[in-house]
């Protein structure tokens, strides 16, 4: 059993991650409508996040 981590990751810190691309700060949200290259880019690197984090609970069960 993994606990609440990941290693040294929080498994909240995903959650929070895109907690915060859903309801972001207005300077935030202003920044990604203005630029929709850089939401998608933010939104690929928590979609890695995720993955690189299930890879870890794979090789830790091993």
């Amino acid at each position: 059993m993994l606990g609440n981590t990941l290693g040294d990751v929080p498994r909240g810190s995903l959650t929070t991650s895109v907690y915060l691309m859903l309801y972001p700060k207005p300077a935030l949200a202003k920044v990604l409508l203005d630029n929709s290259e850089l939401l998608k880019q933010v939104w690929q690197a928590i979609d890695c996040l995720r993955g690189g984090m299930k890879a870890i609970a794979f090789l830790m069960r091993r």
